[in-house]
């Protein structure tokens, strides 16, 4: 039998409802405990539910290397990653995300089930990318939009209640900037901004102050 395991990190969304994993038959374990080794070597195919800077999901994914992996790499470049590790059968956006039960994706076609699988619990569905993307489009887009807005408190020049209400009804948006990220988290947001900075040197990445 195939056994499955889900590592998480606290700090991922879906960290609060992981029981519903361990009530369906997978072993569920944090990235911090010290039993993860041991676990490792009796599974085969792994969730990596860790919300991480590169430097850290590349280690955790070195200590993958004989596994099959489907990874979080909300916060990451995906196609990079990818190259480097090809453990990774799946890759997957499940900590920056909108407002809708839709999820980014990239998952071999052969493994399209078993993922589909595991959104079930949490009544999600997959939205498949037919490409490797470098970062996932949702949070790629978002992340400048929603850190120009923190900006926009830093100078004082409106509420964030005002900012919400001109980006829904002036740009109609499904969420205001801080609505968003309220689903998520600024740790994600500002992980996922240095990230994209040091890949492009991009100036609008940089995080706002407001966000460390």
């Amino acid at each position: 039998m195939n056994k499955k395991i889900v590592i998480y990190t606290q700090n991922h969304p879906l960290a609060n409802h992981i029981n519903l994993l361990q009530e369906n038959g997978y072993t569920v374990i944090r990235l911090d405990s010290p039993k993860l080794n041991d676990q490792l070597k009796i599974h085969q195919t792994v969730f990596d539910l860790c919300c991480l800077k590169t430097s850290d999901k590349k280690t955790l994914l070195k200590a993958l290397n004989h596994h099959k992996v489907y990874s979080d790499l909300s916060v990451n470049n995906v196609k990079s990653l990818l190259d480097q590790f090809p453990q990774i059968t799946g890759a997957f956006s499940l900590s920056i995300y909108g407002n809708t039960s839709s999820r980014e994706c990239f998952i071999n076609e052969d493994d399209q089930k078993e993922f589909e699988d595991f959104l079930t619990f949490f009544q999600l569905s997959p939205f498949y990318h037919e490409q490797v993307p470098n970062y996932f489009i949702l949070g790629r887009t978002i992340a400048p939009i929603i850190n120009e807005a923190y900006f926009a408190i830093e100078e004082d020049l409106a509420s964030k209640e005002d900012i919400d209400k001109a980006m829904k009804y002036g740009v109609n948006y499904p969420l205001g900037p801080f609505e968003w990220v309220n689903l998520f988290g600024t740790d994600k947001l500002s992980i996922l901004l240095n990230e994209l900075y040091s890949d492009t040197k991009l100036d609008r990445y940089i995080p706002c102050t407001l966000l460390s």
